[in-house]
């Protein structure tokens, strides 16, 4: 903590002298004025805690001083000690209209005057407290962010406005705080992602925590996902008991839909333009490679220009593609019967080594809450980040799907590519917002296939989890996707 500083103020330079040796050595810092001028510079200059003022002074004298000093806004709420020789009614009454706090004759009480110093000097310390946690709740108030204050339990013992907005809690809570425990509040409303990042939180905070952790609410027919980014925020020696946890909601809902629309713009951009162009590849390659002559040239010919309607079908379509709020449209299913069309397409589209799945015939008439569209990104940034970061860029991958628990579809993708890193498991899913200023999603060594996969999932109230598979080289893909009418 920073010492008090006191300003003495006397014309002798035994009075300054007398003071100095009762106040040096105890923690203080010293500033000295010789008359009312001097005194009042140094008071502006300084702003010191306290200031001890002789009465009796040559030109500007004490009471000269005190309301010159408690007309200026900022040095008014100083502390005045008035200090004099006076010891009558009347000069009391006037060091007390002109502003001082309390009034001293000499000779003093060297123990009273001691005591007076530490008593007003820790009223004041109350005072600016006081002053600065009014201005805090007023900031704290007002501020586009969620506080959540939380014991060593993980119960809530404070909230800000916003967070109680967050959290839908009412302004008035009839349950004391201390028997909300924050995971169980949010869970009530919000996925927390990645899983990971939850596991063991929270902890008591000695410093700032790096991990990123969102709480996100998916989205329905009728509202729009909501992603919050949760930060633990570093206190350390702001006042806080170690055992306490200051926690900031932020609304990330625009930063995160803004890099969805265009990780998933890129990707539909290569999808649309990529399909109907095999078509104009492979029957161009065929032209090429024909060896009897003119006899089927129209039919390839039609072919290769029912490659160009298409390629011009989906330019139109990508043009139009900047429009789209979501890939998770609301309101827009997915029949899983329609999933082994999309399969097929993808299984031409990349050149891998093998492409199989299973769904099951009970399953084909189940609906996803995602749109076609949603899933073609889904399975295309799955697919191409298998064959990307394959040895050979030639993987083979196995599509399974089942349905373990009502209301959600389990799809397992597992692949014969390379395995990950303990940290890169950690931080697959990490979604496009990152930190304050910087979102780019990029995970060293990884694409950003994963982290869209989870992204759209998570917006839809699915989850996804990636493991290594056991005893052979690759990865295992586990989606979770809700199925329609489900109780999300």
């Amino acid at each position: 903590m920073i010492n008090p500083t006191i300003l003495v103020v006397d014309d002798e330079t035994v009075g300054r002298k007398a003071l100095e040796s009762l106040l040096i050595g105890r923690g203080y810092t010293l500033l000295f004025a010789a008359n009312g001028e001097e005194a009042y510079t140094q008071a502006i200059t300084h702003k010191p805690d306290l200031i001890l003022l002789d009465v009796m002074m040559p030109g500007m004298d004490g009471y000269t001083v005190c309301r010159s000093l408690r007309d200026n806004p900022d040095v008014a709420e100083i502390p005045i000690i008035m200090i004099t020789a006076l010891d009558d009614h009347k000069s009391r009454l006037q060091g007390i209209e002109a502003g001082a706090d309390d009034f001293i004759t000499k000779p003093f009480n060297r123990a009273e005057l001691r005591a007076r110093i530490r008593t007003i000097l820790r009223l004041n310390r109350y005072r600016r407290l006081y002053q600065q946690n009014i201005q805090f709740n007023w900031v704290i108030e007002h501020a586009e962010d969620g506080y959540v204050r939380l014991n060593a339990q993980g119960d809530i013992v404070f909230l800000n406005t916003r967070a109680k907005l967050f959290l839908e809690l009412p302004d008035e809570e009839e349950t004391p705080l201390a028997q909300l425990n924050f995971l169980d509040t949010i869970r009530q409303q919000y996925q927390c992602v990645p899983q990971m990042a939850w596991h063991g939180w929270p902890q008591p905070n000695g410093g700032q925590d790096l991990e990123q952790r969102y709480l996100v609410r998916p989205e329905t027919a009728i509202m729009p996902a909501v992603w919050l980014a949760v930060t633990v925020l570093d206190w350390t020696g702001h006042g806080l008991t170690s055992t306490d946890s200051l926690i900031r909601l932020r609304d990330v809902t625009s930063v995160v839909t803004n890099q969805m629309d265009m990780r998933n713009f890129h990707s539909a951009v290569s999808h649309k333009l990529r399909t109907p162009l095999i078509y104009v590849v492979s029957s161009l390659e065929l032209l090429v490679d024909e060896k009897d002559g003119n006899t089927e040239d129209s039919g390839l010919a039609a072919i290769a220009l029912e490659g160009a309607y298409h390629l011009q079908t989906a330019v139109n379509d990508v043009l139009t593609y900047a429009q789209v709020a979501s890939l998770a449209r609301r309101g827009e299913t997915l029949c899983l019967a329609q999933l082994g069309g999309l399969l097929e397409e993808m299984k031409m589209l990349f050149k891998l080594k093998g492409l199989v799945w299973h769904i099951p015939e009970p399953l084909h008439s189940i609906e996803l809450v995602l749109s076609q569209q949603g899933m073609e990104v889904l399975l295309w940034e799955l697919l191409e980040n298998s064959q990307k970061f394959h040895p050979t860029h030639t993987p083979t991958v196995e599509i399974e799907l089942s349905r373990p628990r009502p209301g959600f579809i389990h799809l397992a993708f597992r692949d014969d590519g390379l395995h990950l890193t303990p940290e890169q498991l950690r931080y697959v899913g990490t979604p496009y917002f990152q930190g304050e200023k910087h979102f780019t999603g990029q995970v060293p060594g990884m694409g950003l296939g994963l982290a869209t996969a989870a992204a759209l999932l998570w917006q839809v109230g699915g989850d996804i989890r990636v493991t290594n598979r056991t005893n052979r080289s690759g990865l295992v893909i586990e989606l979770n996707v809700p199925e329609k009418f489900s109780s999300l």
